[in-house]
């Protein structure tokens, strides 16, 4: 919790003044990137609630995989003593078997989230094909353009 409040203001803050520069520099070429925002904030809450669901999981089969060595190291000479070695080794594995397969999933969905941060090249281009149109017929700058385009993607990443 001590990073997880301070992180989030800055990242609402950072998407809150993103799109007012943008509405206050050019307010129809930040309308055409408004709609896009849905596509960077809701692969972002959909991966981030998914990892922590993972992430409580593996926690909960690593206590598993702990408990097991912990009770083994403990009792050692008992285990020892009726030669119970093997079937501790396959229990822990067992119960590391499970972390494996959370692992695993937590990957694919960190690398869908890596992956789909090339929508925003994709807001980017739309951004920069309206913009280059209204330098063109409406007589907007290309500076002004550049920075509504920026701001609109950096606030919405």
């Amino acid at each position: 919790m001590n990073d997880q409040v301070p992180d989030f203001l800055s990242k609402v803050s950072t998407f809150i003044a993103g799109y007012m520069v943008a509405f206050i520099l050019l307010w129809e070429l930040a309308m055409v990137g408004l709609p896009f925002a849905l596509l960077l904030v809701v692969p972002g809450w959909i991966c981030g609630t998914t990892l922590t669901g993972l992430a409580r999981k593996r926690r909960e089969e690593n206590i598993k995989a702990g408990t097991i060595a912990e009770q083994a190291v403990s009792s050692l000479k008992t285990v020892y003593a009726f030669a119970g070695e093997n079937k501790t080794i396959a229990q822990f594995c067992a119960a590391l078997h499970g972390t494996i397969k959370l692992g695993l999933k937590e990957g694919l969905v960190k690398g869908l989230a890596i992956g789909s941060s090339g929508i925003a090249f994709s807001i980017w281009a739309v951004m920069s094909y309206s913009g280059s149109r209204m330098v063109i017929y409406h007589g907007a700058l290309g500076g002004t353009v550049f920075a509504v385009g920026f701001s609109v993607v950096n606030g919405g990443l």
